[in-house]
């Protein structure tokens, strides 16, 4: 047998690549590419992973094409076997050739994300178990181009799609690189979505699909509804998960304020609180007396994606109304604080909520860029002042963009911003007075806006980098 798997590896090699050479050098190149992408962030570390997942089904689905080309089993010297044998050395085969990027998967996970060992094995099975059988499903479609399609068209979904910023559900029917958003706290649901379809597609490798007999696309049928079947009891497990979920209502007090929260422990529910009041902290400076004291409800609602459009869409993450803020943690990358960009992300997500929600902010343009200068200063203060591991890469990351951010030629459209950030950063008791005279006088011209510092505001006027900035505006 060892020989046989020999001589078919080599066979396959030729068959694909046309020598041995072509072979190192085409897959060498592609681990480059995958190996640039781990020195950006973490969206293009999972570009890098789904690449490895893309690039593994797509040479399973060429070994299975000379097999299916032709009924050319004659070539891999298989012609004696019996059909099941057949496909479970195709598959054999297929797993040995790429087998390098199992490893490649493992160690990304290990180092790039900082899984723990057993956490990484457990994905990266996952994973590579899913690539195979997605490769060989595609591989048994006798219609011409049509897996290699499937298999692109994979790659497009995941790279328009997969994204650890998006926070709209737990778990998505064809992302199977959403597994590592959150590499040492489990997505168990979307592990299992991956088994439940990469069991499918065996199934339907196995039976070896050739749409011309219709005894078989009969039978092809009849899997596919069991499918349906066995996925909507997945579904509607998730459905049971979330409704007996614990529905108490609890209470945690955090800087003398009351949090009330739901479906979340006591220390996944510390952080989020502590991030929302630190953000209150910040925006009632700018709002000064129109401040009002908010209350909070923060709740889990993990749903699959599926299940929120079978209900009619979904919800946003964060929700204010007037004093009520209603936080949704739909998702485990939502609360996943390990990681710096995660973080980061969510941060942002609540600044845009919060400053939207400031009094008079949608007034004008000069409302709204003086609050958004106001918030990149927030974000720096925010992430400063927090107590978690990777909040000091999140602090760094604002301080050095927002200096790149300074430097900038001014204009139009950013120079309100800049002067705001420096406000806020430098002139913090002068906040809350200069945006209400800029709401309450109605600016609405750059002469206005400049007229009103000059007069109301001669320190800030006189400012070297304001004095600077004002200086690309004249």
């Amino acid at each position: 047998m060892m020989k046989l798997i020999r001589k078919s590896l080599k066979i396959v090699e030729t068959e694909i690549y046309n020598n041995r050479t072509l072979a190192l050098f085409v897959n060498f190149s592609v681990f480059l590419l995958v190996l640039a992408l781990q020195f950006g962030d973490i969206t293009l570390k999972v570009t890098g992973n789904y690449l490895v997942l893309v690039w593994v089904a797509m040479n399973v689905c060429f070994t299975f094409h000379i097999f299916f080309r032709s009924n050319r089993e004659f070539i891999l010297c298989i012609s004696g076997f019996r059909n099941r044998h057949r496909y479970l050395f195709l598959i054999s085969l297929a797993s040995i050739i790429n087998i390098q990027w199992f490893f490649v998967i493992f160690i990304q996970l290990v180092v790039c994300f900082k899984a723990n060992v057993g956490n990484a094995l457990l994905i990266t099975l996952t994973q590579y178990i899913y690539a195979v059988a997605f490769g060989a499903l595609a591989g048994v479609i006798q219609v011409k181009g049509v897996g290699v399609f499937l298999i692109g068209a994979f790659g497009l979904y995941n790279f328009i799609f997969c994204n650890p910023y998006n926070y709209e559900a737990s778990s998505h029917m064809f992302m199977n690189s959403e597994i590592i958003f959150t590499v040492n706290d489990l997505n168990i649901e979307s592990i299992i979505n991956s088994l439940l379809f990469s069991i499918f597609f065996f199934i339907l490798t196995f039976l070896g699909i050739k749409l011309s007999v219709k005894r078989r696309i009969k039978t092809v049928l009849l899997y596919m509804l069991c499918f349906v079947v066995v996925y909507t009891v997945f579904l509607e497990g998730t459905i049971y998960a979330y409704e007996n979920a614990d529905t108490e209502r609890n209470m945690l007090y955090e800087q003398n304020e009351r949090i009330e929260y739901r479906g979340l422990s006591n220390s996944e529910i510390k952080d989020v609180a502590c991030i929302m009041l630190l953000f209150e902290d910040e925006y009632n400076k700018i709002e000064g007396n129109l401040a009002n004291e908010n209350t909070y409800m923060i709740q889990k609602k993990y749903l699959p994606e599926m299940v929120w459009l079978i209900n009619g869409g979904s919800i946003s993450p964060i929700q204010i109304l007037n004093d009520h803020v209603d936080v949704n943690i739909l998702s485990r990358n939502m609360l996943y604080f390990e990681h710096s960009d995660l973080l980061r992300s969510f941060l942002e997500e609540v600044c845009v909520e919060m400053e939207a929600n400031v009094q008079g902010y949608n007034s004008s343009k000069y409302t709204r860029h003086m609050i958004n200068g106001f918030s990149m200063c927030i974000l720096e203060n925010v992430s400063g002042k927090l107590e978690i591991k990777s909040a000091k890469e999140v602090y760094d990351y604002y301080d050095e963009y927002h200096n790149e951010m300074l430097i900038l030629p001014s204009t139009e459209y950013n120079f309100v911003k800049k002067i705001g950030y420096i406000v806020y950063s430098q002139y913090p008791d002068l906040a809350n007075k200069l945006y209400i005279s800029i709401w309450e006088n109605e600016v609405s011209t750059d002469d206005e806006f400049i007229d009103l510092l000059k007069n109301d505001f001669k320190e800030i006027y006189e400012d070297s980098e304001v004095i600077d900035i004002l200086s690309y505006i004249r």
